[in-house]
């Protein structure tokens, strides 16, 4: 698969199906079932080994499709940190095939920074006194009430 066919080939993994992780037998979510059915497979891969750390709920389903897609690729990645840093997602990992799984996490950071971290719904950066977030307008009401 070339470069290009890779990227193709993540990029419509994740982005178009908001999710879009497969499972054992071949199906794949489709955009309405994707975000509770990828994060309840969330504690699957943390029993797997992977350290998930804290993940806000909006990017759940982001951060399982990423992981299961990255397993798929490479059953012996080493995923080291998953967390959310400067409003972003951070993914730190160990492969041998680190260009095919650099596409993967890239794809996955360029949607979290463009979904509100509470709810999944579109957003974008929000500055809570010094804290960098992506929140929704809603959320970003609220949490500046909160304040």
């Amino acid at each position: 698969m070339t470069r290009m066919n890779r990227r193709r080939f993540v990029t419509s993994m994740i982005a178009t199906t908001a999710c879009a992780a497969a499972v054992p037998g071949g199906a794949v979510f489709t955009a309405a079932s994707a975000p509770a059915a990828c994060a309840n497979r969330l504690p699957l891969l943390i029993a797997a080994g992977h350290p998930i750390g804290q993940i806000a709920p909006g990017w759940k389903p982001i951060v399982a499709a990423a992981l299961e897609i990255m397993t798929a690729i490479d059953p012996e990645v080493e995923i080291r940190q998953i967390k959310q840093k400067f409003g972003g997602l951070r993914i730190y990992y160990g492969s041998h095939r680190y260009d095919e799984l650099e596409l993967v996490v890239n794809q996955a950071k360029i949607l979290c920074e463009r979904t509100c971290e509470e709810c999944g719904e579109a957003g974008s950066l929000f500055n809570q006194n010094g804290c960098i977030r992506t929140l929704c307008e809603e959320h970003q009401v609220v949490t500046s009430l909160q304040t």
